[in-house]
């Protein structure tokens, strides 16, 4: 009778272990993800370059965005970089 009434006990804990995990987990997720976005994320100011590389998968967005920076005075050339084109 006593040994039934353990098992009973431990599986209670382990249900209440496990929902408390359940409810406190997307609260940790979402601190943890935060913190490592604001990590990854870099606030320099903008310095003059050599040069702007602009790829091929860049799109719009890209051109236009090298063309500001250019019209801003960060750097004067712009290279765009296609894959598999060869040049002499």
């Amino acid at each position: 009778m006593i040994a039934r009434g353990r098992l009973w006990a431990g599986l209670w804990l382990l249900v209440i272990v496990v929902g408390g995990a359940a409810l406190g987990i997307p609260t940790i997720r979402r601190a943890i993800l935060r913190a490592a976005g604001w990590a990854l994320v870099a606030n320099d100011p903008i310095e003059p370059a050599d040069i702007i590389v602009v790829t091929r998968d860049a799109d719009g967005a890209g051109t236009l965005e090298a063309a500001d920076l250019v019209h801003s005075g960060v750097a004067t050339r712009v290279a765009i970089f296609i894959p598999g084109l060869q040049t002499l």
